[in-house]
């Protein structure tokens, strides 16, 4: 204000606004999901991609390519996966592919997503998997079931793991897919009492203490190792007010694979799976995930508390 020509003189301001080229956002891949085939038959599926800056072109890709699969881009925002594997394909199962959507307007942006093709063989192939699940008992001594190895999580913290001690691990420990574990720590006689004297680092325990996981669609999962020997595992297993699934698969694709429902709406479940395998050829891996299917609460969960791994005969291998 450089002058004013009365008493109630002055200068005013009200507002302001400023236009410029928006931020560019990296294409949307629509979910694709791990996929099964068996050899002989055709897998066919399509990938689709959009760009929230608009209809510019997006370029889809697939990589790498498994056997003589093809991938193409039909370049509107989809893309077509065209694979039928031999016999020859099931040992190398399962195959990881990456399939990505890149924005075509000179800056570059992606999004990408990895997923897992198993190959099963159409004869068989000589492996087997049978799996069931039982109410778990209320005590389970550790020590007696997992002959060859066992593993307990959650004793102190979700980080916790107590094993066998003097063997070579087999079992191993979880991982989460979508979220993190918290540990549950009901009063011992609530749930399944576990039971060990021969662990470490805490050398005897008696705990009903495990973990959980939250979220649909979120999963635990672990492996042990295969070969022709026949093995049984067995993992506890459970939820509270929610569905799980277990999936359990051999990565030779020698036996089909199979899965198992774990369900209460209402409370808490616990379940002893039982799982006899044995695989087509030396070093591969019995494969598990266990995944929140549905929750019928604000707080429902699967759980994970722990698994023993014992030969067909008993003893250690």
């Amino acid at each position: 204000l450089v002058d004013d020509y009365g008493v109630g003189g002055n200068i005013t301001l009200a507002a302001a606004a400023l236009s410029g080229v928006a931020a560019n956002q990296p294409p949307s891949l629509a979910s694709i999901g791990d996929k099964v085939v068996t050899a002989g038959q055709l897998l066919s599926f399509t990938v689709s991609a959009s760009d929230p800056d608009g209809p510019a072109p997006l370029i889809l890709a697939a990589a790498p390519l498994p056997g003589s699969a093809t991938f193409t881009d039909n370049g509107d925002g989809s893309g077509q996966f065209d694979w039928i594997p031999t016999e020859s394909d099931v040992a190398g199962s399962p195959y990881l592919v990456t399939f990505t959507a890149t924005d075509d307007n000179g800056v570059g942006l992606s999004s990408a997503e990895t997923i897992q093709i198993s190959v099963n063989s159409s004869t068989g192939g000589g492996g087997s998997l049978i799996a069931g699940a039982t109410p778990a008992p209320s005590s389970v001594d550790l020590t007696a079931t997992g002959t060859s190895d066992w593993i307990h999580w959650g004793l102190i913290s979700s980080s916790s793991i107590d094993r066998k001690a003097g063997v070579t691990p087999q079992i191993s420990s979880f991982t989460t897919v979508g979220g993190s574990a918290s540990r549950y720590s009901p009063p011992p006689g609530v749930r399944v009492d576990f039971t060990w004297s021969d662990g470490t680092p805490t050398a005897s325990a008696t705990t009903a203490t495990g973990v959980y996981l939250k979220g649909v669609g979120n999963r635990f999962e672990l492996s042990v190792p295969a070969d022709t020997a026949s093995k049984t595992l067995t993992l506890y297993a459970g939820g509270f007010k929610a569905r799980g699934r277990l999936d359990i698969s051999l990565s030779d694709g020698s036996a089909s694979p199979t899965s198992l429902i774990i369900d209460n709406p209402n409370g808490v479940i616990d379940r002893e799976v039982s799982v006899s395998f044995a695989a087509a050829s030396a070093g591969q891996t019995l494969q598990l995930r266990y995944t929140l299917v549905d929750d019928y609460s604000v707080g429902g969960n699967i759980t994970l508390a722990g698994a023993a791994l014992a030969s067909a005969g008993g003893t250690p291998p």
